[in-house]
């Protein structure tokens, strides 16, 4: 783990408190989660950015989980670690910056085909907008995703890459992400188990 690329500013107390929670296989209780709207860490934390791990020329590795009240508050998506992502493709667009953890979530979507490619698209720029994206930039982001995104990533996963990727994205209803009393991160099967 000598290579993990940590975001966040305030030091690493934060990130190993995350990374020992996750490897622990801990129950993690469900009401931690405040719920509003937005990004949160394994530690039931607000966060905006999320370790990542570069593991070539164009991809990286997410190394904690992302979950993330959707801004219309009846689903909850949760991105695992170990999922791969390029965050924002497109040589032509900023490749990082506060729609960095949108790009992630919409990457799994895309990979795992767990909804439409229109949905997934409007997953990301509500993301964005949730992460205090500038209009302009988020409707800019959607507007390439939905012209060249089925063309270049969306129509080319094959099967195989799917039931890969649904292995690190859940997308669930709020309520019954509510009523779940913990979970704990498999990390060996890169799965969530929910009492």
């Amino acid at each position: 783990m000598n290579e993990i690329a940590f975001r966040q500013t305030e030091g690493l107390e934060k990130e190993r408190a995350i990374l020992n929670k996750l490897f622990s296989g801990e129950a993690i209780p469900v009401n931690k989660f405040k719920g509003a709207n937005g990004f949160y860490n394994i530690l039931g934390d607000r966060a905006d950015y999320f370790a990542n791990k570069q593991v070539n020329a164009k991809q990286f590795m997410l190394l904690e989980p992302i979950i993330y009240f959707e801004a219309d508050g009846e689903y909850v998506t949760i991105v695992l670690p170990g999922v791969l992502h390029d965050f924002a493709s497109k040589a032509f667009l900023k490749a990082t910056g506060k729609f960095s953890t949108p790009a992630i979530i919409h990457d799994s979507l895309y990979g795992s085909h767990i909804v439409s490619r229109k949905d997934s698209d409007e997953i990301f720029y509500n993301a964005m907008l949730t992460t205090g994206t500038a209009k302009y930039r988020a409707y800019s982001y959607w507007l390439v995703v939905r012209a060249v995104g089925g063309i270049s990533a969306y129509n080319k996963v094959t099967d195989a890459q799917k039931e890969n990727a649904r292995k690190f994205v859940y997308r669930i209803k709020r309520e019954e992400f509510e009523q779940t009393k913990n979970f704990v991160w498999d990390t060996s099967e890169a799965s969530i188990k929910r009492d």
